[in-house]
């Protein structure tokens, strides 16, 4: 139940469901080129369960996800260029709250956000566009 993005050599999972049922707000990475164990790297402002987690270009982007009181529509980004710069929170976020967003395609620097569950329980069919190289991210 955690987002999963590639970047380069480097795996990050997002988020995802602790032992006791609880969203985490870790983001854990390994590098496949240098084997050993995922580390903790990263916290996010807001624990998240299946989020939408993707990378463009050096952005890592974890997007919507699920927590205790339902979905969320919140968008955190992280520049993987330089560790120190900290995560933010994106000023865009997405139209309505999803949650098991499995895979986002992304295209150039579109990113496109389908489906998902927009509650514990309903479903939604939309297709949201993020542009991630407008500057308003």
């Amino acid at each position: 139940h955690h987002g999963l993005a590639v970047h380069g050599s480097r795996v990050f999972l997002a988020g995802g469901l602790g032992r006791s049922g609880q969203a985490l707000p870790g983001v854990l990475a390994a590098d496949l080129q240098a084997p050993g164990p995922f580390a903790f790297t990263l916290e996010l402002e807001e624990a998240r369960v299946t989020p939408g987690t993707f990378v463009v270009g050096d952005l890592l982007v974890v997007a919507g996800g699920l927590d205790d009181d339902g979905a969320l529509s919140s968008i955190e980004v992280f520049p993987l260029g330089d560790p120190t710069v900290p995560w933010r929170v994106s000023a865009v976020e997405l139209p309505v709250g999803v949650g098991h967003i499995h895979q986002v395609p992304v295209v150039d620097s579109s990113a496109f956000v389908i489906g998902g569950r927009v509650g514990l329980e309903g479903s939604t069919s939309t297709c949201t566009v993020l542009l991630m190289n407008t500057g308003q991210d």
